[in-house]
């Protein structure tokens, strides 16, 4: 992909974990709160340790897996079947670790040239989205980004489902904004999961923080969010 096909975008649809944000930084702060927590009842919170890591693994196993109709029940279901957990326990072990706990360390993690990015895209009237396997609305918010997108769309969404690198997210986004697959540009920071969903949606993508990565001939590679400006927004 070269830079001039780049540069003739209309929308850009982005990840949200581990792109608009450091989530090796944000991981290791989450997972000091939870040690300080296994000091004062390691019993219940090497649980959670262990409900959290059963739960990332079973996402990956869930990938281009069609579930039926809810993808959040399916994992929580397996979650609570490998772990021997209530799903009470599990459920308030997700909300806590993943949802709430989170969200006051994620500004110190955004990712550099982020805000400049999103507020040169929309003065250029490029429609923006964020395409995320997890609900993504709290998490803009806290980074307070949340103004910049036109779209969100989650792989919870009733009309989604499918977590990457199946297309339908991608494809569902690019329809709640009007914008041609030709004319799309996805975001992301893996290449086997977002660069695969965007070349099964038939759009381009480009891989932040992978600038040495083998890239498709769909994909472009880029160090960070000014070197992507640098391409997208010329």
């Amino acid at each position: 992909m070269t830079m001039n096909e780049v540069a003739t975008v209309k929308g850009v649809c982005l990840d949200l974990d581990g792109t608009l944000y450091s989530q090796p930084g944000l991981r290791k702060a989450v997972a000091v709160r939870l040690l300080l927590n296994l000091i004062v009842s390691p019993r219940k919170h090497c649980r959670a340790l262990r409900i959290i890591s059963v739960y990332r693994r079973t996402q990956e196993s869930l990938r281009g897996t069609v579930v039926g109709t809810d993808i959040a029940e399916a994992q929580l279901t397996l979650t609570c079947e490998l772990t021997g957990e209530s799903r009470e326990i599990v459920v308030k072990c997700i909300n806590k670790w993943f949802e709430e706990a989170p969200l006051p360390l994620l500004p110190r993690f955004m990712k550099p040239g982020l805000l400049e990015f999103l507020a040169e895209a929309r003065r250029r009237g490029i429609k923006l989205a964020v395409v995320s396997d997890y609900p993504a609305r709290a998490k803009l918010s806290a980074l307070g980004v949340s103004e910049y997108f036109d779209v969100i769309v989650c792989a919870q969404d009733p009309d989604v489902q499918r977590f990457k690198p199946d297309p339908t997210g991608l494809q569902v986004a690019l329809r709640r904004l009007g914008v041609e697959k030709q004319d799309a540009v996805y975001v992301g920071d893996r290449a086997s999961v977002d660069g695969e969903a965007a070349r099964r949606a038939g759009i381009r993508s480009a891989i932040i923080g992978r600038s040495s990565a083998k890239t498709a001939q769909l994909q472009v590679a880029c160090s960070d969010f000014r070197q992507l400006a640098r391409i997208i927004l010329q």
